[in-house]
């Protein structure tokens, strides 16, 4: 276990040191980490994002501190993609035999989502961290070795870091609720209502301010619309949606190529945890039950990565199924080699991740190599230069603007709408950069056009993610 503990450490760790480019999504909540200040933060960020409160000030104040390069921005995912392994690691005790523990302790290390948003300018890594926190809070009440004040506390706490710790939340007061009824412990039971009362006033306020005005546009409901359960039970398409959904969870959040098999197995174990486990596999299971719940109306997406939270739970139902497996073989198989059959399915499950691991370590996973570009505009630009920046690059270079000064150029249009950017085109003299975020049919499109008005290319930049050209041209 210490081993596998070491590995994660390093694989979290290693990747943040690549100090990858900031790609279109995390440059766009980089700017208003950079612009705005801390009561700034409250209202409505640029381009539609959206983030719990007490990560963007913990954005901000580093900000403020220590400036805003990307391992100073990436940093809080590191730190809470690292407490993730420490507490996954605490609650698995509570649910598997140690020989087990290790196997879903393995998938967790180098399930490459996992390790990709710990180094990632994004929430989701908190997301992962508050969701194992509340869990291990509440198997700690259950075994008497905490107070119920310190899952109070934490769940506010929880609340201001990530977005879905209210299904967490719900889950865990409706556990302990069920709990006290039992046992009759009335004291215990109003202070879970007082704290109770106290999550749904810190959730409705943060609602409120943060998320409401986000989840009115339009345009952001009909980007997450094929990500909302349907609830239309009778229709063969909703059925294909829920196996999609649920055997695809195997692939996008634990890195596992095989998921059918993986699936299978935690459907194993979740009929093992209703048998032996009941109050366990609540815990588990009804936060994302909720999630999905909240999707059904539209309320939360099931997109993966805002599912990253839910990771923690598919291990152990997965460690619980290959548990069991590995009783009814052991049991009906009387042999020293009746351990194995077990053991070599879960290296055969394990195969995906570990080279995933190993390759985007090796390769970087650079989206976008957006530094690169800059850095090829500072060494060839000469005073006079006029930028034209395409839509999809414009977060990426107003960032990195603030690692390569450009004061003695002109940015004459940024949105490259098509009559836009054409007439600003037949009105240009000189060199002109023309930059884009991503290639794609408008970058040919803009290229012939600017031949097409007898525009001569002088340099042209193709990276990963990114492509640049410096034109002449003269429309007299």
């Amino acid at each position: 276990m210490q081993l596998l503990l070491l590995i994660g450490c390093s694989l979290r760790l290693l990747h943040h040191l690549t100090n990858r480019s900031l790609w279109y999504d995390e440059a766009m909540l980089a700017i208003n980490f950079i612009q705005r200040d801390f009561l700034g933060l409250l209202s409505p960020l640029e381009y539609q994002q959206q983030a719990p409160l007490l990560y963007m000030w913990s954005e901000r104040a580093l900000v403020e501190l220590l400036g805003h390069l990307e391992y100073v921005l990436r940093f809080p995912s590191l730190l809470a993609g690292l407490l993730s392994l420490w507490l996954f690691r605490s609650c698995l005790r509570h649910f598997l035999s140690p020989p087990f523990q290790l196997w879903a302790m393995a998938f967790f290390v180098f399930s490459q989502p996992l390790v990709f948003y710990a180094a990632e300018l994004k929430q989701y890594s908190f997301d992962l961290a508050v969701a194992l926190l509340l869990l291990h809070w509440s198997l700690q009440i259950r075994s008497g070795k905490r107070a119920l004040w310190a899952l109070g506390l934490g769940g506010i706490i929880g609340l201001l870091c990530s977005m879905p710790a209210i299904f967490g939340l719900a889950s865990c007061g409706t556990y302990l609720l069920v709990v006290y009824l039992r046992k009759k412990e009335l004291g215990h039971l109003w202070r879970l209502l007082f704290w109770g009362a106290i999550w749904l006033l810190v959730f409705g306020a943060n609602y409120w301010v943060l998320l409401r005005p986000e989840t009115a546009q339009a345009h952001v409901m009909e980007y997450h619309r094929p990500y909302f359960m349907p609830l239309s039970f009778w229709e063969w398409s909703s059925w294909k949606w829920y196996a999609k959904s649920y055997f695809g969870s195997f692939r996008d959040l634990g890195g596992i190529l095989f998921k059918h098999p993986a699936g299978l197995l935690a459907l194993l174990g979740m009929a093992v945890g209703w048998r032996r486990k009941k109050g366990l596999l609540f815990l588990l299971l009804c936060p994302m039950l909720l999630a999905y719940g909240a999707s059904a109306v539209e309320k939360y997406s099931t997109l993966s990565r805002l599912m990253l939270f839910t990771t923690p739970a598919w291990l152990i139902l997965l460690g619980l199924g290959m548990q069991y497996l590995d009783e009814v073989v052991q049991q009906r198989w009387t042999s020293p080699w009746s351990a194995w059959p077990v053991r070599l399915l879960g290296i055969v499950l394990m195969i995906q991740p570990v080279l995933n691991s190993v390759h985007r370590l090796v390769d970087g996973h650079e989206i976008s190599a957006f530094r690169k570009t800059m850095a090829f505009v500072e060494t060839h630009k000469k005073p006079g230069d006029v930028f034209y920046i395409h839509p999809g690059a414009r977060p990426q270079f107003r960032y990195y603007r603030l690692q390569f000064p450009l004061e003695d150029l002109s940015i004459q249009h940024s949105t490259l709408v098509r009559k836009d950017w054409q007439a600003a085109f037949q009105k240009h003299k000189g060199r002109g950069w023309v930059i884009f975020g991503q290639f794609g049919e408008y970058e040919l499109e803009y290229s012939r056009y600017l031949e097409r008005i007898g525009g001569q290319k002088l340099l042209e930049c193709r990276v990963r993610g990114s492509v640049c050209y410096l034109y002449e041209w003269n429309n007299e």
